[in-house]
């Protein structure tokens, strides 16, 4: 044989392939390898027939390393581009030996899944079924069964849901067991960068939505309530700074223009007045010249007033804002976009205020007065108000001076697990169609809201839970569309509540001028229904011309229910290779189904009532492939309408 003969290369390939089986021991025998300190995808491996059955013999730590081959789709690190190696302990794993039959250069190749036989159980002795549980990797909250296992049986664990933490313990209580959410991060929202609008007062929004969704989770952890404030508080500190100072630079160059122009009418006024009195022009020109020259000091007292004041306020922002945050906490029982935007109106009304009554400011003011009697309606707060309204409108140096009139279609928000979402301005305007009390951030600023207001925000527990509204937006420049959804799945728990899937959504209003299908936001104020998705059509009018839903999601409040009925069915697919075909629905409700070139080209629905979102298919014995979506609205019956009437006899 080759590995009996003086031709033995010793070269990797070229001589005998020796494999292995064996099993990864504790990963307390890793020592720093498991901590972070080692190199590599290493773990330590107990190989069946090379090692001893006893770790008086050769104990856990002594055991050689076997490197991790991993496959091409998991990526070697280069370029950022990597999968972990998801190994465990007491794992049973397949190799080979790079160095033949030396034996001491073991290699991973795969490992055998798990199967409920094998016990969960603590660490006993090698060659054993073990836990996989260990204090490097801890035993997750949201685990039921005791049994490690990749088999797919009925005690199987679910994989953890694509849904928000709150929703996950709402379905904890519907179906008894616990519940993990796929990732904290979800229901978490993000501004997205654009050249056309500064993003700076959006930022501050979000992260105090952001904020009291985490609290909700935190309720009882007072450490860490504290941390997450002590974090939004840094956070919207540092968003503030560049804010302010460019809240400051508008004010110096409209002050600029003001004084420049009230020197021009001080040395008028006084020229007039020395002229009137002495008839010398002369004269009269060299006191308007005095009078000028007499506003040099003052008008450099108050230039260096700016920097005072700039620093105080910058100084006194985490005060503040830590104020107003722990406010807003304080007030808000459940999370409403108003609180979030509410909160952004205090912070800059009291930055407003700080600077008002700065006493650098103000004293600077007064010695500049001969300049600014001439304008009446000179207030500092309202310049510093009109400061936020063209920083928050235009982007820096990229929108050339275009306004967000058009871009209408901007997607502004991106919500972790959802989608994206309408731009702040336009979700808080669906908002208050629906409640009547949620203000944009722009006229929250102007009238001048001060703290206590974010107790005005309907923010209070609900005795009732609201139903989800239709958020419409983008599309390009269109507007206008408006729709209500419409729920079925109807699911009534112990407590009497009844929540619903959206099984569709009917436009009330068609809008115009959209030049691509508008983006569909399903808006659950409660934080409590998920999973429902929905796209739009538009027609060659640049109306929307339907809504169909994707996904029909589930634990929504229910608002009306009344009865719906199939109106269209969009052919999103029309197949191949049919040459006939019946159309039906999982309601048993008939379609009619018109065939062109072997692909389905139309289908009809006839009358029909249905509570569920039907899902369509097509028999038939030659083609496949076709994709049908049923559109849902108020019931239109077409043809005749047969009644049954029992009468008695």
């Amino acid at each position: 044989m080759l590995d009996q003969s003086l031709l033995q290369s010793h070269f990797i390939g070229r001589d005998g392939f020796r494999w292995w089986i064996g099993q990864i021991p504790p990963l307390s025998s890793m020592g720093k390898q498991v901590e972070g300190g080692g190199w590599g995808n290493r773990f330590k491996v107990r190989i069946i027939g090379y090692h001893p059955y006893s770790e008086a013999d050769l104990p856990n730590e002594d055991l050689p390393w076997a490197q991790c081959l991993i496959p091409t789709t998991a990526g070697s690190g280069a370029a950022n581009v990597s999968t972990g190696v998801q190994l465990q302990q007491g794992d049973i794993v397949l190799g080979f030996f790079l160095d033949g039959d030396n034996a001491q250069v073991p290699v991973i190749l795969a490992t055998f899944g798990r199967t409920d036989s094998v016990p969960s159980t603590t660490y006993q002795s090698p060659f054993q079924g073990f836990t996989g549980f260990s204090g490097k990797v801890s035993k997750n909250k949201g685990v039921t069964s005791s049994i490690e296992s990749n088999e797919v049986k009925n005690n199987s664990n679910p994989s953890p849901p694509g849904v928000s933490v709150e929703q996950a313990q709402q379905l904890s209580q519907r179906v008894g067991y616990t519940v993990v959410s796929e990732s904290e991060a979800i229901g978490d929202k993000v501004i997205l960068a654009n050249t056309v609008k500064n993003t700076q007062i959006d930022k501050i929004t979000v992260v105090v939505k952001n904020l009291l969704r985490k609290l909700k989770k935190l309720q009882g952890n007072i450490a860490k309530v504290r941390q997450a404030i002590d974090k939004a508080v840094d956070d919207i500190v540092t968003m503030c700074n560049d804010f302010v100072g460019g809240m400051f630079k508008f004010f110096i160059k409209q002050l600029q223009k003001i004084l420049k122009k009230g020197l021009d009418l001080l040395y008028k006024l006084v020229f007039a007045q020395v002229f009137a009195a002495t008839g010398n022009p002369i004269i009269a020109h060299a006191a308007g010249v005095a009078a000028q020259q007499a506003m040099v000091i003052p008008v450099k007292l108050l230039e260096e007033a700016f920097g005072c004041v700039a620093g105080a306020v910058i100084q006194g922002l985490k005060s503040t804002v830590s104020e107003i945050l722990n406010s807003v906490v304080s007030n808000v029982d459940r999370f409403v976009s108003c609180a979030a935007d509410q909160f952004a109106g205090s912070l800059l009304n009291s930055v407003i205020g700080a600077i008002e009554t700065a006493t650098e400011l103000v004293d600077a003011l007064k010695g500049v007065e001969k300049l600014l009697q001439f304008f009446s309606d000179f207030n500092v707060g309202n310049i510093f108000r009109e400061a936020i309204g063209l920083l928050s409108e235009f982007g820096v140096g990229f929108a050339c001076n275009q306004n967000l009139d058009n871009f209408k279609g901007l997607v502004n928000e991106w919500t972790i697990g959802g989608g994206s979402s309408g731009s702040v301005s336009s979700l808080t305007s669906s908002m208050a169609q629906s409640y009547g009390a949620i203000q944009e951030v722009a006229n929250i600023v102007n009238s001048g809201v001060d703290i206590t207001s974010v107790q005005q925000c309907f923010t209070d527990a609900l005795q009732f839970a609201s139903p989800p509204i239709i958020n419409i937006f983008g599309g390009g420049p269109g507007s206008g569309a408006s729709a209500i959804p419409i729920f079925g799945n109807l699911v009534t728990n112990s407590d009497g509540l009844t929540t619903a899937s959206i099984i569709g959504v009917q436009l009330t209003n068609p809008g115009s001028g959209y030049s691509f299908p508008p983006f569909i936001e399903i808006v659950d104020d409660n934080d409590q229904g998920y999973g429902a998705v929905a796209r739009s059509l538009i027609n060659e009018k640049g109306e929307i011309e339907s809504i169909y839903i994707v996904s029909e999601g589930e634990n929504y409040s229910v608002g009306n229910v009344s009865e719906y009925s199939v109106l269209n069915v969009l052919v999103e697919d029309g197949g191949d290779g049919y040459e006939d075909a019946e159309v039906t629905d999982s309601l048993g409700n008939p379609y009619d189904s018109q065939i062109v070139d072997g692909r389905i080209y139309k289908v009809t629905p006839l009358n029909n009532i249905i509570d569920s979102l039907p899902v369509l298919s097509v028999i038939s014995n030659t083609g496949t492939g076709a994709i049908l979506r049923p559109v849902l609205g108020s019931p239109k019956f077409t043809g005749e309408l047969q009644i049954s009437i029992d009468c008695p006899i």
